[in-house]
């Protein structure tokens, strides 16, 4: 389907810690950004970082690997190139973070909340 996930080892030239697993669409030319963005969201919110979903058009979720469901999903335009923690947690605060529903993208691209990526043993 054009993932390819990385888990336990190295992705996109970095090491990516045990308890983290990313999954982005390979052309996608910000999904380093994409990964930082998600990392500063979820250390704001005390939750497990993840990247699922980074697409051509811009769009990237993000995810807590700890609670089943719980999905971001933002816009690179949205985020910016450089996204300051304020702007981030306006974001957070303009975006559902809810369990098991359909990923629905605003007009203004950030996005509602969206449903669970698979784990990286049910995608085997």
């Amino acid at each position: 389907d054009g993932h390819v996930t990385c888990f336990r080892g190295v992705c996109n030239g970095g090491l990516i810690p045990e308890d983290h697993a990313i999954a982005f669409t390979p052309a996608f030319a910000y999904r380093a950004h994409a990964a930082a963005v998600c990392d500063v969201m979820f250390a704001m919110n005390n939750a497990v970082p993840s990247v699922y979903s980074a697409s051509l058009d811009g769009t990237f979720a993000c995810f807590d690997t700890r609670h089943e469901g719980l999905v971001w999903t933002f816009s690179m335009s949205a985020v910016g190139p450089a996204p300051s923690p304020r702007h981030l947690t306006a974001l957070m605060r303009a975006t559902s973070f809810a369990p098991r529903e359909e990923t629905t993208p605003t007009k203004d691209g950030a996005g509602t909340a969206g449903s669970r990526p698979p784990t990286a043993a049910e995608s085997r």
